[in-house]
């Protein structure tokens, strides 16, 4: 089930309406209703697209919602990738 960002209304219905859907495609629902870009787990440094969610088949139920950005200088060094490369940071409340 592919959700895209203007489609969060067509996620919310799915949600409500009782369809079968999988741990992840609920997830992905609600990441896309809320406008978040995917997920990320502070432990392990890592961060996935909402259309990736858990590509690996690793256990996410530690991650936290993501916004996308482009890695600063201190973020570069914290996370040991390049300046401007793409992470995923926690949505802070």
């Amino acid at each position: 089930m592919e959700f895209s960002r203007p489609d969060a209304e067509n996620a919310v219905k799915y949600l409500d309406g009782g369809v079968n859907m999988t741990v992840r495609e609920i997830v992905k629902a609600y990441l896309v209703e809320h406008r978040w870009d995917g997920l990320c787990s502070t432990d392990i440094e890592c961060g996935c697209d909402c259309d990736e969610i858990c590509a690996l088949s690793r256990n996410f139920s530690d991650c936290v919602p993501a916004r996308k950005v482009k890695a600063t200088a201190e973020q570069a060094e914290e996370y040991g990738v390049n300046e401007g490369d793409v992470i995923y940071v926690e949505v802070k409340k």
